[in-house]
Protein backbone atom coordinates (compact mmCIF):
# COMPACT_ATOMS: atom_id res chain seq x y z
CA UNK A 1 0.00 0.00 0.00
CA UNK A 2 1.07 3.58 -0.69
CA UNK A 3 -0.16 6.74 1.00
CA UNK A 4 -1.78 9.33 -1.33
CA UNK A 5 -2.29 12.98 -0.43
CA UNK A 6 -2.74 14.59 -3.88
CA UNK A 7 -4.85 13.90 -6.94
CA UNK A 8 -3.19 13.15 -10.28
CA UNK A 9 -3.56 16.82 -11.22
CA UNK A 10 -1.55 17.86 -8.16
CA UNK A 11 -4.35 19.23 -5.98
CA UNK A 12 -4.36 18.10 -2.35
CA UNK A 13 -7.04 15.71 -1.19
CA UNK A 14 -9.32 16.67 1.67
CA UNK A 15 -8.28 13.41 3.31
CA UNK A 16 -5.28 11.17 2.77
CA UNK A 17 -5.99 7.79 1.21
CA UNK A 18 -4.24 4.48 0.76
CA UNK A 19 -3.89 2.71 -2.58
CA UNK A 20 -2.46 -0.65 -3.48
CA UNK A 21 0.85 -0.62 -5.35
CA UNK A 22 1.15 -2.39 -8.67
CA UNK A 23 2.28 -5.99 -8.46
CA UNK A 24 6.04 -6.31 -8.10
CA UNK A 25 6.59 -2.82 -6.67
CA UNK A 26 7.42 -1.84 -3.10
CA UNK A 27 7.14 1.11 -0.71
CA UNK A 28 10.34 1.95 1.18
CA UNK A 29 9.64 3.51 4.56
CA UNK A 30 13.38 3.51 5.24
CA UNK A 31 16.28 4.12 2.85
CA UNK A 32 17.60 0.88 1.41
CA UNK A 33 19.85 -0.52 -1.31
CA UNK A 34 18.51 -3.37 -3.39
CA UNK A 35 19.70 -4.98 -6.64
CA UNK A 36 22.40 -2.34 -7.01
CA UNK A 37 20.02 0.63 -6.66
CA UNK A 38 19.72 3.03 -3.71
CA UNK A 39 16.13 3.73 -2.75
CA UNK A 40 15.26 6.75 -0.59
CA UNK A 41 12.65 6.49 2.13
CA UNK A 42 9.40 7.54 0.47
CA UNK A 43 6.05 6.38 1.87
CA UNK A 44 4.27 8.16 -0.99
CA UNK A 45 5.78 6.19 -3.89
CA UNK A 46 5.65 2.65 -5.23
CA UNK A 47 9.20 1.76 -6.30
CA UNK A 48 10.13 -0.70 -9.05
CA UNK A 49 13.15 -2.97 -9.41
CA UNK A 50 15.83 -1.86 -11.91
CA UNK A 51 14.91 -4.44 -14.56
CA UNK A 52 11.56 -4.89 -16.31
CA UNK A 53 11.81 -8.64 -15.70
CA UNK A 54 12.49 -8.20 -11.98
CA UNK A 55 9.94 -7.84 -9.18
CA UNK A 56 9.94 -6.92 -5.51
CA UNK A 57 8.83 -9.54 -3.03
CA UNK A 58 7.00 -8.80 0.20
CA UNK A 59 10.39 -8.60 1.92
CA UNK A 60 11.52 -5.73 -0.31
CA UNK A 61 14.05 -7.80 -2.22
CA UNK A 62 14.21 -8.01 -6.01
CA UNK A 63 14.16 -11.31 -7.85
CA UNK A 64 13.93 -12.15 -11.53
CA UNK A 65 10.77 -13.52 -13.06
CA UNK A 66 10.57 -17.19 -14.01
CA UNK A 67 12.88 -18.05 -16.89
CA UNK A 68 15.37 -15.30 -16.05
CA UNK A 69 18.64 -15.25 -14.08
CA UNK A 70 19.86 -12.28 -12.07
CA UNK A 71 23.40 -11.17 -13.02
CA UNK A 72 25.85 -8.43 -12.17
CA UNK A 73 27.71 -6.99 -9.18
CA UNK A 74 25.51 -4.75 -7.06
CA UNK A 75 28.51 -2.71 -5.91
CA UNK A 76 28.86 -1.33 -9.45
CA UNK A 77 25.27 -0.63 -10.39
CA UNK A 78 21.85 -2.07 -11.14
CA UNK A 79 21.57 -5.83 -11.55
CA UNK A 80 19.97 -7.26 -14.67
CA UNK A 81 17.75 -10.19 -15.55
CA UNK A 82 18.95 -12.32 -18.47
CA UNK A 83 17.05 -15.17 -20.10
CA UNK A 84 18.27 -18.29 -18.28
CA UNK A 85 18.69 -20.33 -21.46
CA UNK A 86 20.91 -17.56 -22.87
CA UNK A 87 23.08 -17.69 -19.75
CA UNK A 88 23.31 -21.46 -20.06
CA UNK A 89 24.42 -21.10 -23.69
CA UNK A 90 27.67 -19.39 -22.62
CA UNK A 91 28.41 -21.75 -19.72
CA UNK A 92 31.74 -22.71 -21.31
CA UNK A 93 32.98 -19.12 -20.85
CA UNK A 94 31.51 -18.37 -17.42
CA UNK A 95 34.18 -19.96 -15.24
CA UNK A 96 36.18 -18.04 -12.65
CA UNK A 97 38.61 -16.86 -15.34
CA UNK A 98 35.81 -14.86 -16.98
CA UNK A 99 36.24 -12.23 -14.27
CA UNK A 100 40.03 -12.11 -14.27
CA UNK A 101 42.24 -9.60 -16.05
CA UNK A 102 46.00 -9.85 -16.55
CA UNK A 103 48.19 -6.76 -16.65
CA UNK A 104 51.44 -7.13 -18.55
CA UNK A 105 54.35 -4.76 -19.22
CA UNK A 106 54.00 -3.22 -15.78
CA UNK A 107 55.93 0.02 -15.29
CA UNK A 108 58.21 -0.11 -12.27
CA UNK A 109 58.46 2.93 -10.02
CA UNK A 110 61.84 4.16 -8.82
CA UNK A 111 63.40 1.84 -6.23
CA UNK A 112 60.56 -0.65 -6.41
CA UNK A 113 60.06 -4.01 -8.06
CA UNK A 114 57.03 -5.45 -9.81
CA UNK A 115 56.36 -8.87 -11.30
CA UNK A 116 56.33 -9.15 -15.12
CA UNK A 117 52.54 -9.49 -14.95
CA UNK A 118 49.72 -9.48 -12.45
CA UNK A 119 46.31 -11.14 -12.58
CA UNK A 120 43.36 -9.76 -10.62
CA UNK A 121 39.68 -10.47 -10.26
CA UNK A 122 37.80 -7.63 -11.92
CA UNK A 123 34.52 -6.45 -10.43
CA UNK A 124 33.78 -4.75 -13.75
CA UNK A 125 34.02 -8.03 -15.65
CA UNK A 126 31.94 -9.73 -12.98
CA UNK A 127 29.28 -7.04 -13.37
CA UNK A 128 29.08 -6.95 -17.17
CA UNK A 129 30.42 -10.19 -18.65
CA UNK A 130 27.43 -12.51 -18.23
CA UNK A 131 24.89 -9.90 -19.33
CA UNK A 132 26.95 -8.72 -22.31
CA UNK A 133 28.05 -12.20 -23.33
CA UNK A 134 24.71 -13.97 -23.00
CA UNK A 135 22.67 -11.16 -24.55
CA UNK A 136 25.06 -10.79 -27.48
CA UNK A 137 25.54 -14.52 -28.07
CA UNK A 138 21.79 -15.10 -28.36
CA UNK A 139 20.90 -11.85 -30.13
CA UNK A 140 18.85 -12.48 -33.26
CA UNK A 141 18.91 -8.98 -34.71
CA UNK A 142 15.80 -7.36 -33.28
CA UNK A 143 14.43 -6.33 -29.92
CA UNK A 144 16.04 -6.21 -26.51
CA UNK A 145 19.45 -4.79 -25.68
CA UNK A 146 21.50 -7.17 -27.82
CA UNK A 147 23.21 -4.48 -29.91
CA UNK A 148 24.36 -2.61 -26.82
CA UNK A 149 25.44 -5.87 -25.19
CA UNK A 150 27.59 -6.75 -28.21
CA UNK A 151 29.31 -3.37 -28.04
CA UNK A 152 29.93 -3.89 -24.32
CA UNK A 153 31.36 -7.37 -24.92
CA UNK A 154 33.71 -5.80 -27.47
CA UNK A 155 34.77 -3.25 -24.86
CA UNK A 156 35.54 -6.00 -22.35
CA UNK A 157 37.75 -7.64 -24.96
CA UNK A 158 39.47 -4.33 -25.71
CA UNK A 159 40.06 -3.83 -21.97
CA UNK A 160 42.18 -6.99 -22.10
CA UNK A 161 44.09 -5.59 -25.08
CA UNK A 162 42.31 -7.96 -27.47
CA UNK A 163 44.04 -10.99 -25.94
CA UNK A 164 42.34 -13.95 -27.70
CA UNK A 165 43.01 -16.17 -24.68
CA UNK A 166 40.82 -13.98 -22.43
CA UNK A 167 37.25 -15.17 -21.92
CA UNK A 168 35.74 -11.94 -23.24
CA UNK A 169 37.68 -12.14 -26.50
CA UNK A 170 37.18 -15.89 -26.80
CA UNK A 171 33.41 -15.49 -26.44
CA UNK A 172 33.39 -12.56 -28.86
CA UNK A 173 35.21 -14.73 -31.41
CA UNK A 174 32.61 -17.47 -30.97
CA UNK A 175 29.80 -14.97 -31.55
CA UNK A 176 31.57 -13.65 -34.65
CA UNK A 177 31.92 -17.16 -36.05
CA UNK A 178 28.18 -17.74 -35.55
CA UNK A 179 27.12 -14.55 -37.30
CA UNK A 180 26.09 -14.76 -40.95
CA UNK A 181 27.32 -11.90 -43.11
CA UNK A 182 29.64 -8.95 -42.66
CA UNK A 183 29.27 -5.20 -42.41
CA UNK A 184 30.31 -3.37 -45.60
CA UNK A 185 31.80 -6.61 -46.93
CA UNK A 186 34.59 -6.46 -44.34
CA UNK A 187 35.75 -9.88 -43.16
CA UNK A 188 35.91 -9.92 -39.38
CA UNK A 189 33.24 -7.27 -38.93
CA UNK A 190 30.18 -9.35 -38.25
CA UNK A 191 26.64 -8.02 -38.41
CA UNK A 192 25.39 -6.57 -35.09
CA UNK A 193 28.99 -6.60 -33.80
CA UNK A 194 31.78 -4.07 -33.41
CA UNK A 195 34.86 -4.62 -35.56
CA UNK A 196 37.66 -5.56 -33.19
CA UNK A 197 40.44 -7.29 -35.14
CA UNK A 198 41.74 -7.34 -38.71
CA UNK A 199 41.70 -10.82 -40.23
CA UNK A 200 43.97 -9.80 -43.13
CA UNK A 201 47.72 -10.26 -43.19
CA UNK A 202 49.64 -7.35 -41.70
CA UNK A 203 51.17 -6.45 -45.07
CA UNK A 204 47.73 -6.23 -46.69
CA UNK A 205 46.54 -3.87 -43.96
CA UNK A 206 49.59 -1.64 -44.35
CA UNK A 207 49.44 -1.58 -48.14
CA UNK A 208 45.76 -0.70 -48.50
CA UNK A 209 44.98 1.84 -51.24
CA UNK A 210 41.36 2.72 -50.49
CA UNK A 211 41.99 6.38 -49.64
CA UNK A 212 41.85 8.64 -52.70
CA UNK A 213 42.88 12.03 -51.32
CA UNK A 214 46.31 13.48 -52.09
CA UNK A 215 48.29 14.76 -49.11
CA UNK A 216 51.18 17.21 -48.81
CA UNK A 217 53.30 18.21 -45.85
CA UNK A 218 50.92 21.14 -45.37
CA UNK A 219 47.93 18.81 -45.01
CA UNK A 220 46.28 18.12 -41.69
CA UNK A 221 44.46 14.84 -41.33
CA UNK A 222 40.94 14.73 -39.93
CA UNK A 223 40.34 11.79 -37.64
CA UNK A 224 36.86 11.01 -36.37
CA UNK A 225 36.23 8.83 -33.33
CA UNK A 226 33.12 6.74 -32.75
CA UNK A 227 32.74 6.86 -28.98
CA UNK A 228 31.22 4.29 -26.61
CA UNK A 229 30.74 3.98 -22.87
CA UNK A 230 31.79 0.83 -21.04
CA UNK A 231 28.29 -0.64 -21.11
CA UNK A 232 28.15 -0.34 -24.91
CA UNK A 233 26.13 2.86 -25.20
CA UNK A 234 27.03 4.76 -28.37
CA UNK A 235 27.90 8.35 -27.46
CA UNK A 236 28.23 9.73 -30.98
CA UNK A 237 31.14 10.84 -33.17
CA UNK A 238 33.79 13.37 -32.18
CA UNK A 239 36.77 14.98 -33.86
CA UNK A 240 40.22 13.84 -32.74
CA UNK A 241 42.20 16.72 -31.25
CA UNK A 242 43.69 16.78 -27.75
CA UNK A 243 42.21 13.51 -26.44
CA UNK A 244 45.69 11.89 -26.19
CA UNK A 245 46.53 14.48 -23.52
CA UNK A 246 43.93 13.00 -21.20
CA UNK A 247 46.00 13.22 -18.02
CA UNK A 248 47.04 16.38 -16.23
CA UNK A 249 48.31 17.62 -12.88
CA UNK A 250 46.66 19.82 -10.31
CA UNK A 251 47.27 23.47 -9.51
CA UNK A 252 49.65 25.25 -9.44
CA UNK A 253 51.44 23.01 -11.98
CA UNK A 254 48.64 22.56 -14.50
CA UNK A 255 50.80 23.87 -17.36
CA UNK A 256 53.11 20.87 -16.93
CA UNK A 257 50.33 18.36 -17.54
CA UNK A 258 48.03 17.45 -20.37
CA UNK A 259 44.74 19.06 -21.26
CA UNK A 260 42.85 20.77 -24.04
CA UNK A 261 45.45 23.52 -24.42
CA UNK A 262 47.99 21.04 -25.78
CA UNK A 263 49.00 20.99 -29.44
CA UNK A 264 47.31 18.81 -32.06
CA UNK A 265 50.18 19.17 -34.54
CA UNK A 266 50.50 15.39 -34.54
CA UNK A 267 47.64 15.44 -37.06
CA UNK A 268 49.86 17.07 -39.70
CA UNK A 269 50.71 14.62 -42.47
CA UNK A 270 54.34 13.48 -42.63
CA UNK A 271 55.34 15.13 -39.35
CA UNK A 272 56.91 13.29 -36.43
CA UNK A 273 56.24 14.71 -32.99
CA UNK A 274 57.42 13.87 -29.49
CA UNK A 275 55.99 15.62 -26.47
CA UNK A 276 56.53 15.02 -22.78
CA UNK A 277 54.16 16.10 -20.05
CA UNK A 278 53.40 15.20 -16.44
CA UNK A 279 50.50 13.03 -15.37
CA UNK A 280 48.91 12.56 -11.97
CA UNK A 281 47.58 9.03 -12.32
CA UNK A 282 45.39 9.37 -9.25
CA UNK A 283 43.37 12.02 -11.07
CA UNK A 284 42.17 9.34 -13.51
CA UNK A 285 40.62 7.09 -10.88
CA UNK A 286 37.39 9.05 -10.85
CA UNK A 287 37.27 9.62 -14.61
CA UNK A 288 35.00 7.61 -16.90
CA UNK A 289 36.76 5.37 -19.41
CA UNK A 290 35.58 5.61 -23.02
CA UNK A 291 36.19 3.34 -26.00
CA UNK A 292 36.83 4.49 -29.55
CA UNK A 293 36.78 3.30 -33.15
CA UNK A 294 38.97 5.65 -35.25
CA UNK A 295 38.29 6.77 -38.83
CA UNK A 296 40.13 9.09 -41.20
CA UNK A 297 38.17 11.47 -43.42
CA UNK A 298 38.98 11.01 -47.10
CA UNK A 299 38.72 14.63 -48.23
CA UNK A 300 38.49 13.52 -51.87
CA UNK A 301 35.24 11.63 -51.31
CA UNK A 302 34.00 12.77 -47.90
CA UNK A 303 33.96 9.14 -46.76
CA UNK A 304 35.19 7.76 -43.45
CA UNK A 305 37.84 5.05 -43.69
CA UNK A 306 38.70 2.83 -40.72
CA UNK A 307 42.13 3.27 -39.15
CA UNK A 308 44.05 0.17 -38.11
CA UNK A 309 45.49 0.30 -34.59
CA UNK A 310 48.84 -1.36 -33.80
CA UNK A 311 48.93 -1.92 -30.04
CA UNK A 312 52.49 -2.84 -29.02
CA UNK A 313 51.13 -4.33 -25.77
CA UNK A 314 48.97 -6.84 -27.66
CA UNK A 315 49.59 -10.43 -26.64
CA UNK A 316 47.92 -13.76 -27.29
CA UNK A 317 48.82 -15.37 -23.99
CA UNK A 318 52.00 -16.83 -25.48
CA UNK A 319 53.79 -14.14 -27.49
CA UNK A 320 53.78 -10.40 -28.19
CA UNK A 321 53.84 -10.23 -32.01
CA UNK A 322 53.57 -6.43 -32.18
CA UNK A 323 56.88 -5.82 -30.40
CA UNK A 324 59.13 -5.33 -33.43
CA UNK A 325 62.89 -4.83 -33.68
CA UNK A 326 63.50 -5.56 -37.38
CA UNK A 327 61.37 -4.96 -40.45
CA UNK A 328 60.76 -8.70 -40.78
CA UNK A 329 59.18 -8.68 -37.33
CA UNK A 330 56.26 -6.72 -38.78
CA UNK A 331 55.02 -9.69 -40.81
CA UNK A 332 53.08 -11.19 -37.90
CA UNK A 333 51.65 -7.94 -36.55
CA UNK A 334 48.02 -8.03 -35.42
CA UNK A 335 46.00 -4.89 -36.13
CA UNK A 336 42.93 -4.04 -34.10
CA UNK A 337 40.26 -1.34 -34.14
CA UNK A 338 38.74 -0.46 -30.77
CA UNK A 339 41.00 1.25 -28.25
CA UNK A 340 40.92 3.31 -25.06
CA UNK A 341 43.24 6.00 -23.72
CA UNK A 342 43.30 4.85 -20.10
CA UNK A 343 41.79 2.09 -17.98
CA UNK A 344 40.19 3.22 -14.74
CA UNK A 345 37.67 0.38 -14.48
CA UNK A 346 39.11 -3.11 -14.89
CA UNK A 347 41.16 -3.42 -11.70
Amino acid sequence: MVLLETYQGGDYMTEKACQSCAAGTFVFEEASTEAGVSYAADPLSCQACPDDNMSFGLDGQCSCNDGYTIVGASALGPLRCVVTSHVTAIAAWRGSSASTVTYRSLITAVQSTLPPSETLTSLTLEHLFTWAGASCYSYTGSGGDGLQACQSLGNLCALQLHDPSSMACSLFSAVLNNRLGNNHGQTGWGVTLPWLTYIEEASDVRDGTDIEMQLTFASEMRIILAKYSLDGTWLGMEEMSTQPYYCGVGAPDTSAGGGQSRSSKYLKFGHSMTETFECDLKSLLGEEAFFYDPYIVDEATGELHPIAVLNVNYGDGVSTPNLNIRALDELDDVFTRRFFFFDSVSG
